[in-house]
């Protein structure tokens, strides 16, 4: 009996020792706070990353410079911002907010106006700017106002509003493609993916996602030209990757559900989509080359949301937990789902725990039948 007690145990110790556990980076301006965050981007060179905390209505800003991230600073805005991008060249932020305007921030590490609101630029929409993109080579911010159906071109140096595209409502995310030079932008309302040419800000091409995905996440690898897209047809699992080239399906995943934040990262080769699966908000992870899927973790955070540090091999996710303020943080699950050593600790206990009941009501049977056969007490 003692062997098979050992033997559980030594299962035990082997999948807590070989599982990296998460940890939460504390927000303490926030505790006690119910945070909705809806994205998240990092700064590899600053090694800092910023979320859009629609409840603080701030942009939150973690110092990733080690292993851990710890809590910097929030940047208020008056209002609640929904996108951010960043623009490293340039030593900006922005955000689409809930008053229909794109909120610009000095982030550059040597400006003596680092960490403050430059401008508010109007889209002239009634209802709220969301998500956003930043084009490198024409310096444009690419906004969606998704309630009304268009997309704003902003001037990113000269911080003005140049163009509106109308579109469709139920925009989601704008992509910049180096690549190609172009804009895509998902719908999730209508099933569909644009195409805008940023040098004449206009509609160049839409194309209908195949089967119900209701596109939301997107994320572009744009060396080999596909690109991860975030299904969010409720009840169902499915993320797609799609050819740009050649304008197709490629693939069908079904391990993960509504991704609203996808993210590439070409110094991993990673995808990485912030999504659910099983109900549970999960972090899922693809190769680039083949793009399989490699794995996925249990954040238990409540958010969509996902940032990755370079440096340390770190992802982060924003917690929306209620009570709670801050970032989810590990490192990327290489293997099948992967759950919190809470959860192993309570699955493994379970069969512990009706091992020991079995071993309590055998010792009272057999101490019964002794009694009962008077057998004889050796000293």
């Amino acid at each position: 009996m003692w062997g098979i007690w050992s033997l559980v145990l030594l299962v035990l110790l082997l999948v807590i020792s070989c599982e990296e556990p998460l940890y939460k980076v504390d927000a303490p301006n926030q505790a006690g706070v119910s945070l909705q965050v809806r994205q998240v981007a990092v700064d590899q060179r600053a090694h800092r990353l910023y979320a859009s905390n629609t409840t603080m209505k701030a942009v939150d800003i973690y110092d990733i410079s080690e292993a851990a991230a710890k809590f910097e600073k929030s940047i208020p805005l008056g209002v609640e911002p929904f996108g951010i991008v960043l623009a490293p060249d340039l030593g900006k932020l922005f955000t689409g907010n809930s008053d229909s305007t794109l909120a610009i921030i000095d982030v550059a590490p040597t400006s003596s106006r680092t960490d403050r609101l430059l401008a508010k630029v109007p889209t002239g929409g009634k209802t709220r700017a969301d998500l956003l993109t930043y084009d490198i080579r024409e310096r444009k911010v690419y906004l969606a106002n998704p309630d009304e159906g268009f997309v704003t071109s902003v001037d990113a140096i000269r911080n003005q509003a140049l163009q509106r595209i109308d579109l469709a409502k139920g925009l989601r995310q704008p992509r910049y493609d180096p690549a190609d030079g172009m804009v895509y932008i998902t719908d999730a309302d209508s099933n569909l993916l644009f195409q805008v040419d940023p040098h004449r800000d206009a509609l160049v091409q839409k194309w209908t996602v195949p089967g119900t995905c209701l596109p939301a996440g997107f994320a572009i690898d744009s060396k080999r030209q596909r690109a991860l897209i975030g299904c969010t047809t409720p009840g169902m699992q499915l993320t797609l990757l799609w050819d740009l080239a050649h304008r197709r399906l490629l693939r069908r995943f079904p391990q993960v559900g509504q991704a609203e934040q996808v993210i590439y990262d070409p110094a991993v080769d990673r995808y990485l989509a912030a999504g659910s699966s099983g109900g549970s908000s999960a972090l899922a992870v693809f190769t680039g080359d083949p793009v399989t899927f490699a794995g996925s973790v249990q954040t238990q955070a409540d958010s969509r949301a996902v940032g990755y540090d370079e440096a340390h091999g770190r992802f982060y996710v924003p917690t929306a937990k209620p009570g709670e303020g801050g970032l989810i943080g590990g490192p990327l699950p290489t293997g099948e789902a992967q759950y919190p050593v809470s959860w192993v600790l309570i699955m493994l206990s379970v069969p512990l725990v009706l091992l020991g009941v079995i071993v309590f009501f055998y010792g009272r049977r057999r101490t019964r039948e002794g009694a009962a056969g008077g057998s004889p007490i050796v000293t």
